[in-house]
C-alpha cells in the first residue's frame, strides 16, 4: 500500500514508519503543523490538495485528528489511527462516526466507552515496543533506580489555583488526594459533581468547536487535575523512596545509589534541590539511542501511569521490557491480561510496597535479571511495534474487503 503518515512529536513515529517500509509499504510523510486539531481550514485545504497531487491508499496517524478524518472523508480515503494518549479530547468529535475511520485504541476503557456510542470501525490494540531485539539485552548497571519521564511540575492547575474559591480549591485537592490512594483507574471524573462543574464554568475560558461533544468535566478531570495529581504522586513517591534508599551510615552516597530522574523538566539547581533533594537529576534522553541504554543499565526501572490512562499500558512499560530492563510499575488493570506479574515485571499498589520491592530487588540481582529476561522475551515475541502494525493493517484490509 501507499500510506501517507502524518508526522508530529510522537516518540514511536519514526519506528512505525520504518516498520511500514520493512513490511513492503510505500510511506509518504506529511509534516505540516496543525493549529487546531478540530477545526483548521487552512490545514485541511492544503492536505486535500497534497493528496490530490500524491495519490495514496490511506492516511495514518498516531492519535486521532478530526481534521485528518475530515480530509479523508472528502477524498474518500481510509483514515487509520492508533492512540498512544488517553483520553483524547479530540476523539469527542462528531467526525469520530465517519465511515472512513479505522480507529485503534490502546486503552480498553476508552475502547468500551466509544464502542457504547456506536463508533464504527473501532478496535482495541495495545501498544508495542519500538526497540529492536538487542544483541545483549542486559548491561552492567550504572544506576540503582531510574525513572524516565515528566514531573508535570508546570501544570494548568497551579496557574488557576489562586482564582479558585477556598471551598472549591479544598474540594479539588481532596479529590486529588483520593486519587492518589489508589493505583490504576481514575476517580477524578466521578468526583467532579454538577455543582463543582457549575462553579468551574464561572472561572473557565473553555471553548470547543461546534462539532465537539466534549465538556468541561472531561477536560478538567484529565488535562488539569490528572496532570497535577501525577505531579504530586511522583514527587511524593520519589522523596519517600529516595529517603528509604539512603546508604547505611558511614558509606558515601555515590552515583549508583538512589533514584536517577531523566527528564525534560526545566528547573534551576536550587529548585531541584528544594523539590527532590536526594535525586540524581539528568536531562532528557534521545528516544532511539540513549533511552534503551539507560534502561539496560538500571537495576530497577520505574513506571508511574498517569491517572488519565484508566486501564491501558503506557508506552513506557513496553519500551522498558522491550529494551531488556527490569520494570517495577504501578498496578494497572490490563497488566495481568497482557503480561505476568512476577515473571515479566513487578508491580506495586502503594508507596510502601514500592519501597519494599525496591529494597528487595536491589539485593537480588539473579532474580531481577531473570524477570527482566522473561519480560524481554515476552514483549519481543508478542508485542513489538511490527507485530502490532501487522495486526492493525490486516484488520483494516479485511474490513475493506468485506465492504466491497
Amino acid at each position: 500500500m501507499n500510506i501517507l503518515c502524518y508526522q508530529w512529536k510522537a516518540y514511536q513515529y519514526h519506528r512505525i514508519c520504518e516498520e511500514m517500509r520493512l513490511l513492503g509499504h510505500q510511506v509518504l510523510e506529511y509534516r505540516k503543523p496543525i493549529c487546531n486539531p478540530e477545526d483548521d481550514p487552512e490545514f485541511s485545504d492544503t492536505l486535500i490538495h497534497f493528496l490530490s497531487q500524491h495519490p495514496c491508499d490511506c492516511v495514518f496517524s498516531i492519535n486521532y485528528f478530526p481534521v485528518l478524518s475530515e480530509a479523508c472523508m472528502q477524498m474518500d480515503l481510509p483514515y487509520l489511527c492508533w492512540t498512544c494518549d488517553s483520553p483524547l479530547i479530540a476523539m469527542h468529535h462528531t467526525s469520530i462516526f465517519y465511515p472512513c475511520n479505522y480507529i485503534f485504541v490502546f486503552d480498553r476503557a476508552d475502547f468500551l466507552q466509544f464502542q457504547s456510542l456506536g463508533v464504527p470501525h473501532l478496535y482495541y490494540l495495545p501498544l508495542g515496543t519500538s526497540f529492536l531485539p538487542a544483541a545483549e539485552p542486559t548491561a552492567s548497571p550504572e544506576y540503582a533506580v531510574s525513572f524516565v519521564g515528566s514531573l508535570y511540575e508546570k501544570n494548568t492547575y497551579d496557574q488557576i489555583a489562586s482564582s479558585l474559591s477556598p471551598y472549591l480549591r479544598g474540594y479539588l485537592e481532596c479529590a486529588m488526594e483520593a486519587q492518589m490512594q489508589i493505583t490504576g483507574g481514575n476517580l477524578l471524573y466521578q468526583l467532579l459533581t454538577p455543582e463543582v462543574c457549575d462553579e468551574l464554568e464561572q472561572i473557565s475560558e473553555y471553548q470547543k468547536s461546534t462539532d465537539s461533544f466534549s465538556d468541561l468535566r472531561l477536560l478538567f478531570a484529565n488535562t488539569i487535575l490528572g496532570f497535577k495529581t501525577a505531579s504530586l504522586s511522583r514527587i511524593r513517591s520519589f522523596n519517600k523512596l529516595s529517603q528509604a534508599l539512603l546508604p547505611c551510615r558511614g558509606r558515601e552516597f555515590n552515583t549508583q545509589d538512589g533514584i536517577h530522574l531523566f527528564t525534560n523538566s526545566q528547573m534551576t539547581p536550587g529548585e531541584w534541590k528544594d523539590l527532590l533533594p536526594l535525586l540524581h537529576i539528568h536531562g532528557a534522553l534521545d528516544y532511539t539511542t540513549e533511552l534503551p541504554e539507560v534502561i539496560r543499565k538500571s537495576r530497577i526501572n520505574l513506571n508511574f501511569t498517569i491517572p488519565n490512562i484508566r486501564t491501558g499500558l503506557p508506552l513506557r512499560i513496553w519500551d522498558t521490557l522491550g529494551a531488556g530492563g527490569f520494570l517495577l510499575s504501578n498496578e494497572q488493570e490490563e497488566i495481568p491480561e497482557l503480561l505476568e506479574p512476577g515473571k515479566d515485571l513487578e508491580t506495586f499498589q502503594s508507596t510502601e510496597e514500592l519501597i519494599e520491592k525496591c529494597q528487595f530487588y536491589l539485593k537480588r540481582e539473579d532474580l531481577r535479571n531473570q524477570i527482566a529476561r522473561h519480560g524481554y522475551q515476552t514483549v519481543q515475541q508478542n508485542y513489538t511495534c511490527r507485530q502490532q502494525l501487522i495486526r492493525l493493517l490486516q484488520t483494516v484490509s479485511a474490513e475493506i474487503q468485506l465492504q466491497k
